[in-house]
């Protein structure tokens, strides 16, 4: 495909947002139509697709950074964005400019007609990140799935590598509602004759995906017993841990990511790396130094210091607001911490807040400006009666953020979570040192 028709960036992301009235679609059919309109571009290059309830962008970041490091160029196609749509789509850890953005909106416009399929808003991405990683002749790409696995857009594309990093009990109006069920949906990325890598460990649910796996004459292989790690340190400069795969041990890893829980993630991509290997991938141990040490991955675990100081993280389930809890007892001790929430309808606020209010001076409730953003009376309606004294409203996210930054003082912290719609908010509006 040549870029070579004109659509200015801002057109092309009005055009992208107008996909958006159409909500939620599952299923492949108008990928699979759009995908010969534009010449099967997601079978030029090798892929790994991950599916999971939580780690799915921390486990892509981690992988993607030793990759880079070893010199291979490599296609990141990730969801949701934090500041600007172009987040998603990423080769060699940049990513796609504005120009390119426009032009590739354009060529496939043309391409698949005023009569082509009705593709949604993550659709169009998808097949955007598809077409441009062939175009530039990437040599992997990473694809993150965005809902379930199975019937999600990215499962177009043929995996010889699936990911399942972890599950939940998540969007159960979509996957089911036991983790059986909820496995069967993210084992559907699984590829004939590939092999499954999962950090998985509900019994159930593994022997779902490993169901999968043996229909798909795949093989599955699981964390805990391919490797071991310890974790030795963590401070605010980042994780340190040992790492032991086989034959091949590391010790004194250290991580660019926050929370103890990034070192599970670091685990499955450091098994991610074992097999790549064996694929023709050339990846030395100081390209694992250097790529985890060098690891970014914005709004998750991300601290900001000043007066006050910020610590942004996107948990939205019971797992991922545990760990964030952890982390901040970890590592801020004794800190006076006023927390900005804010969650999407779907999500279990009440649990959430049982979880992450303890400890915390006061929460000021605020919407997210996403269309499933729950409205704060809502949220309190939700929140566990013990803690609903802690809570205040704000009108905006803007108005929140400044009400959090007086509570907490200047030797506070302000912590910004529940959503990681509210934390692109905060970011787009360099409302954060």
């Amino acid at each position: 495909m040549s870029y070579n028709r004109i659509m200015r960036f801002a057109e092309a992301e009005r055009f992208l947002l107008s996909r958006r009235r159409m909500g939620i679609k599952l299923g492949l059919h108008n990928m699979e139509r759009a995908m010969r309109a534009l010449g099967r571009p997601h079978e030029g290059f090798p892929a790994v697709l991950v599916a999971g309830s939580k780690g799915k962008g921390s486990f892509c970041a981690l992988l993607e950074s030793i990759l880079l490091a070893a010199g291979h160029r490599v296609g990141l196609c990730t969801s949701p964005h934090l500041v600007s749509v172009r987040e998603r789509i990423r080769v060699g850890g940049r990513p796609i400019g504005p120009a390119a953005f426009g032009r590739l909106v354009a060529d496939m416009r043309s391409s698949l007609g005023e009569s082509g399929p009705p593709l949604t808003y993550f659709e169009w991405i998808t097949a955007m990140a598809i077409c441009h990683f062939r175009d530039r002749g990437v040599s992997l790409a990473l694809m993150e799935v965005g809902l379930g696995g199975r019937l999600d857009a990215t499962n177009i594309v043929p995996a010889g590598i699936a990911v399942v990093t972890a599950l939940e009990k998540e969007h159960t109006e979509f996957l089911g509602s036991t983790l059986g069920e909820i496995a069967r949906e993210k084992g559907g990325v699984i590829g004939p004759g590939g092999v499954l890598l999962s950090g998985v460990s509900s019994p159930t649910a593994r022997r779902e995906l490993s169901r999968i796996a043996r229909e798909r004459s795949a093989e599955a292989r699981w964390l805990d017993r391919e490797t071991s790690w310890r974790v030795t340190g963590h401070t605010l400069r980042g994780v340190k841990m040992d790492f032991k795969a086989g034959g091949e041990e590391y010790r004194g890893l250290r991580l660019g990511l926050l929370g103890r829980h990034q070192a599970r993630n670091a685990a499955l991509a450091l098994m991610a790396v074992r097999e790549l290997r064996s694929r023709g991938f050339t990846v030395g141990r100081s390209h694992v130094r250097a790529g985890l040490a060098r690891a970014v991955w914005p709004g998750r675990c991300d601290y900001r210091p000043g007066r006050p100081a910020f610590f942004l993280d996107g948990a939205h389930t019971p797992s991922s607001a545990r760990a964030l809890v952890e982390t901040l007892e970890e590592l801020f001790p004794g800190r006076r911490r006023v927390i900005v929430f804010g969650v999407l309808s779907d999500k279990r606020a009440g649990l959430l807040a049982r979880i992450l209010f303890p400890g915390s001076r006061k929460v000021v409730l605020v919407r997210p400006p996403e269309e499933r953003g729950e409205a704060p009376r809502e949220v309190l309606r939700r929140v566990p009666a013990r803690w609903r004294g802690l809570c205040t409203e704000a009108q905006s996210v803007g108005a929140a953020v400044e009400q959090a930054k007086r509570e907490a003082g200047p030797r506070g912290l302000v912590v910004v979570t529940g959503s990681l719609f509210l934390v692109g908010a905060v970011l787009r509006g360099r409302l954060v040192p």
